[in-house]
């Protein structure tokens, strides 16, 4: 692949009656093809020409994922321009940093919503000068010169030169064509560096034609818009869409895709709604399904280590097969024959689970600047723990403190935030590397030091307890303190469901978190921890974060998870109370 502008252009020749995405609408599911997809990106480039939007320019994406995203971005690209992808959840401030800071000439904005935001930030961002609504619900009365709706922008260029194929065959592999705005540093990546990923997961993990996928990530993240939506145009996976996040389980079901590229999080949504439903079964349902994962897991194993099993072995996991084909059935996964966990990684025993399943999740480390893939372990060689070897030599390295280093020159053009040493990028994350296969720990920068000097990484402890269905998230503290401690977000429905079915009375959800039972059940999560671990500095206190938590909190980071720093200033005095029970119980 050269651009993908150029893919766009050739497969609408090749393929044009090819479907390449679908989209459910009010309980539909609606196929686009290639050619349908090409013509409007096509209109849509030349409304941008006649808007004087040329080579270099940048225009940005204020939406959550839906077709009417990636049509924009493949227009911004094939017009020579640079696409920003922003977070639909950050707030006004970060939206005005970031449209002013990028110069964005355009804004596609998705609803009401996300326009009440580039309105507001447009004083402090002189170069912004369209904004195109997806959405205009709400907006009949809109008589703003800088705004029109996506339909009438499609076609305002009608009568503007078509200069499509002159401004694709001007693109080269040097040329700007994504902004990814990855831990507030704006990550700049190319054409070429665009078409080596994509290259490089070809050879990794093989995607092809006949594979569909469900857009579960949001667009404005590496991993979904690289190694998701671009790799499937190359390969022609079909991109389905479904009406909401509500609705994730329903579309699962009805596409049973064959390709997955999902968040940590939701791997963790699919452990956690099977861990529920086998607690609440009956006795005999419970036994039978632990005894499938029991010879799950073996047959994981053997696939992990590349040996054939025992035939005593192979008669359990025969006997088991119905069942965990079952659980597979219920979470729409019976097809699913390549599942990427991308944007984060997750403890070893989630990957275990799967692969007793029969499922064997491949865990990518990929920054923003790597294009979201530097580290991955090849089909068939999943060690859960680790993410692979790097996917090129001397593409990266650990340094003696620690710290993960990639080499800029097989990367992108660092944005105007990032650090370099030589033509070692420094990643912020924090790894080992054992025989090149690469562990990573978390972010350098959340390292804990413990009062007597020794140092805590906290991102493996936390997601070892958010294994537990009753924990959404945990974020362990104790910076210059005696022992680390730890703050548990609870999941709202699962804890509440658990209280009722134990008559545990409560009048509210704070009253709930601080309950003795619910207390005693995180209790019992933290000791499994600690004791599986069997780490030197245990977690020795916690406390229940009181209420609930929703998207857009400031405390919530873009994937859902908490931001340790604003979630430790919120939470300051109940870490200070946690801290004071833990060294001074009442007697």
């Amino acid at each position: 692949m050269n651009t993908l502008p150029d893919l766009l252009r050739r497969r609408m020749a090749t393929d044009a009656t090819r479907t390449i995405m679908r989209r459910k609408d009010r309980g539909i599911w609606k196929p686009m093809n290639w050619g349908e997809l090409g013509t409007r990106v096509r209109s849509l480039v030349r409304a941008m020409q006649a808007d004087g939007f040329g080579r270099g320019t940048t225009g940005a994406i204020l939406a959550d994922t839906h077709p009417e995203w990636l049509q924009a971005d493949l227009a911004l690209q094939s017009a020579g321009g640079v696409s920003a992808g922003l977070w639909p959840n950050a707030g006004v401030d970060e939206i005005t940093e970031q449209l002013r800071d990028s110069g964005a000439r355009l804004v596609f904005a998705e609803n009401e919503e996300q326009l009440d935001k580039v309105l507001k930030a447009r004083t402090a961002c002189p170069a912004l000068c369209r904004v195109v609504i997806f959405d205009m619900k709400g907006l009949r009365g809109l008589a703003d010169p800088m705004c029109t709706s996506f339909a009438e922008y499609m076609t305002s260029g009608a009568s503007a030169a078509d200069t499509w194929d002159a401004t694709i065959d001007a693109l080269d592999p040097d040329t700007p064509a994504a902004l990814i705005y990855h831990h507030d540093d704006p990550i700049r990546l190319s054409h070429g560096n665009i078409a080596a990923a994509i290259e490089t997961a070809m050879r990794l993990f093989a995607p092809n034609a006949e594979d569909e996928r469900l857009v579960v990530m949001p667009l404005p993240h590496v991993s979904e818009r690289v190694l998701g939506s671009y790799l499937s145009l190359h390969t022609g996976c079909i991109s389905n869409f479904g009406e909401s996040s509500g609705t994730l389980e329903e579309n699962l079901r009805e596409v049973k895709p064959t390709l997955l590229v999902a968040a940590p999080s939701l791997w963790k949504r699919f452990h956690d709604r099977i861990a529920l439903a086998t607690s609440a079964a009956t006795r005999i349902q419970r036994v039978i399904c632990r005894v499938a994962l029991a010879g799950g897991v073996r047959a994981g194993e053997s696939r992990a280590n590349g040996r054939r099993s025992m035939p005593w072995s192979m008669a359990i996991e025969w006997l088991a097969w119905p069942v965990l084909a079952n659980i597979r059935r219920d979470l729409g996964l019976s097809r699913l024959r390549l599942g990427l966990i991308a944007g984060g990684t997750t403890t070893p025993d989630l990957v275990r689970w799967f692969m007793a399943l029969g499922i064997d999740p491949i865990e990518v480390y990929g920054p923003a600047e790597s294009s979201g893939l530097a580290a991955a372990p090849a089909p068939g060689a999943i060690r859960p723990g680790d993410v692979g070897y790097a996917i090129a030599p001397d593409l990266l390295r650990v340094t003696p403190d620690g710290e993960i280093e990639l080499n800029s020159a097989a990367l992108c053009q660092p944005g105007a935030a990032s650090q370099s040493d030589g033509i070692w990028r420094r990643t912020g994350d924090a790894g080992v590397m054992t025989d090149g296969r690469l562990t990573v720990l978390g972010r350098a920068a959340d390292t804990i030091t413990l009062l007597d000097g020794s140092e805590v990484h906290p991102e493996p402890i936390e997601r070892a307890l958010c294994l537990s269905p009753y924990i959404a998230d945990a974020l362990v503290v104790g910076d210059g303190r005696s022992f680390p401690g730890c703050l548990i977000r609870l999941e709202p429905e699962a804890v509440e469901g658990w209280a009722h079915a134990k008559r545990v009375s409560f009048a509210g959800f704070a009253d709930l978190a601080n309950t003795a039972e619910v207390r005693a059940l995180l209790q019992t999560e933290i000791e499994r921890v600690n004791k599986a671990a069997a780490r030197a500095a245990p977690v020795r206190a916690f406390r229940a974060i009181d209420r609930p938590l929703q998207e857009g909190d400031p405390e919530l980071n873009s994937l859902g998870g908490l931001r340790r720093v604003p979630a430790m200033t919120t939470f300051r005095s109940l870490i200070s109370v946690m801290y004071d029970e833990a060294t001074h119980p009442a007697e």
